[in-house]
């Protein structure tokens, strides 16, 4: 056990180097690779006109709310509109994550568990990964850590006998502001909410006296949330249809497929409901950890089991009794990981603090070390393994092979390819999409005659699949006789294919 903690002098020191570290990772190979379909819909939300059209067109195609998109509509006017400058705003978020993550847990656990906590968080690949990405999940990691810090804050006011009036207005201010934010941000901050409650409940002789407020407190945001109710129902409507079919065909169990979009609560419904059952069997719960004496080399055991697992993940996917529940290795974007990534910090602390507590010296460095290795060697394979369509390098052959202004027709035709080859470079005749989406994931589709009229329209055309609902040889059967191949490449993610007549 490691009991004695370190200086306010080093450990600012620390956190400053600690801080540092998480920027050049963050920063690292940013702009490398281009944006991807999930991204390409975000710059697309941003590139809109005004904040209203914004706000319109999230309501037909996300599942979250405008707060995330609006910031960034305003940030590209400010910043541009590179790779590099749209990605930069999750970096600062994740940047702060690291810092606040340090200073929240400082108070309960110390210096040393808080800078382990947030080195941990500062390596971790999964967090790079999503610090380095044009989504909300950077921003609403940190404002998740932004309302539990306001919470903990605001518990400790209402809990404390000497505290001020002053202190106590100033907490709630800030529990307020950093709610509303994280609700305007993401859905799933209400179950955030829920958590808060609990610990509420659990410390019920400390903090009954105010439960009243924490209702209250409650209400009265809900009335700040109104223009969110609108685009909520909305969404769900849009959202939900078709979404069973789609999911069938992905491969998952028709019991869960029929629950359309509230599959996604599922894993938040599970941790929930297991957590309100200790709260229930709160004494029982806690007569039972009092009796548990977890050894040590049983921790270490888990470490070692949770390394091998992250290595694992990193290289492959997992598959368990026929359900895809990894369809691809963490070191893409996934929905598994990406929706519950703001619960992360709680192993990072977790992990800090056992470590510093439960073993020896030397056994807490090597269990320390081999997280540490862990984490280079997923960021290590997260960085020199492909995961987003070469779309960049693919527009640049194009353009490379061709002579005036090529036409391009694509399959799969979505908004995001769309606008990813439009963001690469606008100088195209035109891109004709050969299949398409009429709702949220519902492919339609050129018949057979009409692909072979279309290849019939233009003397000179390129052919790009991705993720193609149709292989190569059907379209290859629709090119006209008198047509012939020039030129093919492949890139990651893409397949091009240069027609012209013979």
């Amino acid at each position: 056990m490691i009991s004695k903690d370190i200086s306010s002098r080093k450990a600012l020191f620390a956190l400053l180097l600690i801080t540092l570290l998480a920027f050049s990772l963050r920063t690292y190979s940013l702009d490398t690779e281009s944006i991807w379909v999930d991204e390409a819909y975000s710059l697309r939300y941003a590139f809109q006109e005004n904040s209203g059209v914004v706000m319109s067109e999230i309501a037909q195609t996300e599942a979250a709310p405008f707060g995330y998109y609006l910031l960034l509509h305003k940030w590209i006017k400010w910043f541009g509109t590179s790779v590099f400058a749209a990605r930069f705003l999750s970096v600062i978020f994740g940047v702060l994550a690291v810092l606040l993550l340090y200073f929240m847990i400082v108070p309960y656990f110390g210096r040393k568990t808080a800078l382990l906590s947030s080195l941990f968080m500062a390596v971790s690949m999964t967090q790079v990964l999503y610090s380095q990405e044009i989504r909300l999940y950077s921003l609403f990691t940190f404002l998740s850590l932004f309302s539990t810090y306001s919470f903990l804050r605001l518990f400790r006011a209402e809990t404390t006998s000497s505290r001020s009036t002053k202190s106590l207005y100033l907490s709630y201010g800030l529990y307020i502001l950093a709610m509303l934010l994280c609700l305007y941000v993401n859905y799933i901050s209400v179950f955030l909410v829920f958590l808060f409650t609990l610990y509420i409940l659990w410390n019920w002789k400390r903090s009954r006296h105010f439960f009243f407020n924490w209702i209250l407190i409650h209400t009265l945001m809900g009335l700040f949330l109104i223009p969110l109710f609108p685009l909520l129902l909305k969404q769900y409507q849009i959202l939900n249809a078709g979404a069973a079919a789609t999911y069938l065909k992905l491969g998952v169990p028709a019991a869960l497929a029929k629950l359309g979009i509230w599959m996604f609560t599922l894993p938040l419904v599970l941790v929930g409901g297991l957590l309100a059952l200790t709260l229930v069997f709160r004494k029982k719960v806690e007569s039972s950890i009092r009796r548990i004496k977890m050894p040590s080399w049983l921790f270490f055991v888990a470490i070692l089991v949770f390394s091998a697992s992250y290595v694992y993940l990193t290289l492959s996917p997992l598959t368990i009794f026929g359900i895809p529940l990894f369809r691809v290795p963490i070191t893409n974007s996934y929905f598994l990981v990406r929706h519950s990534l703001f619960l992360a910090p709680v192993i990072y602390v977790l992990f800090s603090y056992l470590s510093l507590k439960m073993f020896s010296k030397k056994l807490a460095v090597i269990s320390i070390l081999l997280i540490l290795l862990t984490s280079l060697f997923s960021l290590g394979v997260y960085y020199v393994t492909p995961t987003k369509m070469e779309w960049e390098e693919a527009v640049s052959y194009i353009h490379e092979q061709s002579e005036g202004t090529p036409s391009i027709f694509l399959d799969s035709g979505g908004i995001a390819n769309s606008f990813s080859i439009n963001y690469y470079d606008q100088g195209f005749s035109g891109i004709h999409n050969l299949t398409w989406t009429t709702g949220w994931r519902q492919a339609a589709e050129l018949s057979p005659q009409e692909v072979a009229a279309a290849f019939s329209s233009e003397e000179k055309f390129w052919l790009l699949l991705s993720k193609n609902s149709r292989p190569y040889d059907y379209y290859q059967e629709k090119v006209p006789l008198n047509y012939r191949l020039e030129d093919s490449e492949e890139f990651y993610g893409l397949s091009l294919y240069k027609y012209s007549v013979d």
